[in-house]
C-alpha cells in the first residue's frame, strides 16, 4: 500500500504545475520511504492506487475476493484432513490475505496446534476474537494451545469464555469441569509441597520453659512447698533471673523434660481417646 501511494505521489509530482506543489509532494514521498524502506522496484511493481480505490468501492469485486478466500479455506480444510498441516496453514494464510475473517484465523490456529506451534495458535485465536467476539471456537483454540504449553489455568479461563458464548454446549461444560478439578488438585499438591519445604527449613527448637509452672507441677501443685512461698519467690526479679540462667543449661533442660514426659504422655493418650469418638467426615459429600 505504501509503495502504491508512493507511485501515486510520483505521478502527481510529474504532473504538478508549479514548483511549490512539487516540493510538498516530494516531502510526503520522502517521509513514506523513510518509514517503510521499500525499493524502487517495489514502487514499480505496485498496483495503481486508483485501481485499489475503485476495487474497494465495487460490491462485485468484494464478492469475488470473498469467493476466492473461501476456496482457499476449503482447500485448507481438505489439507487438514490429510494431515498436511503446513500446506493447510499456507492455504489459510492466502485466504486471510484476501479477506480477514475470524473463521480463517481460527482454522489457521488449528493448523498451528497440530504442528505444536502453540504461541502462534494463541495469537491467531486472539485475532479471531478481535474480529468476532462471539466466535466460541476461537476461545477453544486458545484453550487447546494453552494445554499444549501445560498452562491449565489459562486453558480453563479460555474454555470458560467459550462456555459463556455457548452456555448449552455440553462439550465445553465437560472440559471446564475437568480442568477445574485438575487445577484444584495441582494447587493442593503445590500447597502441600510448600508446607513440607517450610517445615524442613525450620530449625528444631526446644519449647520454652515455664519455670513457675514446672516447679509447681513437680511439687504436686503445692505452692507453699513445705513452708517455702514459691509464689512470692517467683515474683522476685533477681530469683527469676537466676532461675532463667539455670534453666538455659542444656543438661538441666534434658533433666526436666525427662521428668515431665510420663505425665505428658498420659495426658496425650487421654486426649486422643476423646478426639477419636468425635470425628467428622474428611470432605463433604455432594
Amino acid at each position: 500500500v505504501a509503495a502504491a501511494i508512493t507511485a501515486f505521489l510520483q505521478r502527481e509530482i510529474d504532473g504538478a504545475s508549479n514548483e511549490e506543489d512539487r516540493a510538498s509532494l516530494q516531502v510526503a514521498q520522502d517521509c513514506l520511504h523513510q518509514v517503510y524502506r521499500f525499493s524502487s522496484q517495489n514502487v514499480k511493481d505496485s498496483v495503481r492506487l486508483e485501481d485499489v480505490i475503485e476495487a474497494n468501492g465495487s460490491e462485485e469485486d468484494k464478492a469475488q475476493l470473498q469467493q476466492e478466500a473461501d476456496e482457499w479455506k476449503l482447500k485448507g480444510n481438505g489439507l487438514i484432513r490429510e494431515q498436511k498441516y503446513q500446506e493447510a496453514y499456507d492455504a489459510y494464510t492466502e485466504a486471510i490475505r484476501l479477506v480477514e475473517s475470524a473463521v480463517y484465523f481460527g482454522n489457521r490456529s488449528a493448523a498451528c496446534i497440530s504442528m505444536k506451534r502453540f504461541e502462534e495458535a494463541i495469537a491467531d485465536g486472539k485475532r479471531a476474537i478481535e474480529l468476532d467476539p462471539t466466535y466460541a471456537k476461537a476461545f477453544v483454540r486458545i484453550g487447546q494451545a494453552h494445554l499444549g504449553l501445560n498452562q491449565k489455568t489459562e486453558a480453563l479461563a479460555a474454555y470458560k469464555q467459550a462456555l459463556a458464548v455457548e452456555p448449552s454446549n455440553q462439550s465445553f461444560q465437560s472440559r471446564v469441569e475437568q480442568l477445574q478439578a485438575e487445577v484444584g488438585d495441582e494447587a493442593g499438591e503445590e500447597e502441600k509441597e510448600e508446607s513440607e519445604q517450610q517445615q524442613e527449613q525450620q530449625p528444631n527448637s526446644a519449647p520454652p520453659f515455664d519455670i513457675g509452672g514446672m516447679l509447681g507441677g513437680l511439687l504436686g501443685g503445692n505452692q507453699q512447698g513445705g513452708g517455702i512461698d514459691f509464689q512470692a519467690l517467683m515474683s522476685n526479679p533477681a530469683v527469676m533471673g537466676m532461675a532463667q540462667s539455670f534453666m538455659q543449661n542444656p543438661n538441666m533442660q534434658n533433666l526436666f523434660q525427662n521428668m515431665e514426659q510420663p505425665q505428658q504422655g498420659q495426658a496425650e493418650e487421654g486426649e486422643q481417646e476423646h478426639d477419636s469418638t468425635d470425628e467428622g467426615p474428611v470432605v463433604e459429600e455432594a
